[in-house]
């Protein structure tokens, strides 16, 4: 359900990225002359690890800027597409696994011999890796016996 909604949302999004319009990477940096009333405009940007810089006619500067603010609009919905991608691939899973939640997938329900209980009596328990310390091998922890010394899973 979650996903559908997401997916809806991205669809949405792209539709708007492809509106984006024509975009410039960089800064314009605008250098006032100080000995007359003259302004310069530059672009400037990273090419190869280095930095370039282009002159921008006084004629083109409004256009640029447009294309600069477009640059801005094109890497907020890349970033929006990219975390609502990331939300889907989130949560895949757990919804095609009836809706269970991240820390539910990592219970299991064990049934095992264990002091005072009988094999077919069953129990909820946490599942994590450490390390046994007398062993040194990588064991299966369960709580509440954390330091229990098994087979490795």
């Amino acid at each position: 359900m979650l996903i559908e909604k997401l997916q809806k949302r991205r669809e949405a999004l792209l539709k708007r990225l492809a509106q984006v319009g024509p975009f410039v990477e960089g800064s314009i940096v605008r250098l006032p002359h100080p000995s007359c009333d003259h302004v310069a405009y530059r672009l400037t940007f990273k090419a190869r690890g280095q930095t370039k810089t282009v002159y921008i006619p006084v004629d083109l500067v409004e256009e640029v800027e447009q294309w600069h603010r477009n640059y801005k609009r094109l890497k907020k919905l890349t970033r929006q597409i990219t975390k609502t991608s990331l939300g889907i691939l989130h949560r895949y899973v757990p919804e095609r696994r009836g809706a269970r939640s991240r820390s539910k997938a990592r219970e299991r329900t064990w049934r095992a011999n264990w002091p005072g209980r009988s094999a077919t009596s069953s129990r909820t328990l946490i599942v994590g890796w450490t390390s046994c310390r007398s062993t040194g091998t990588r064991t299966c922890s369960t709580t509440p016996a954390a330091t229990w010394c098994g087979p490795v899973c």
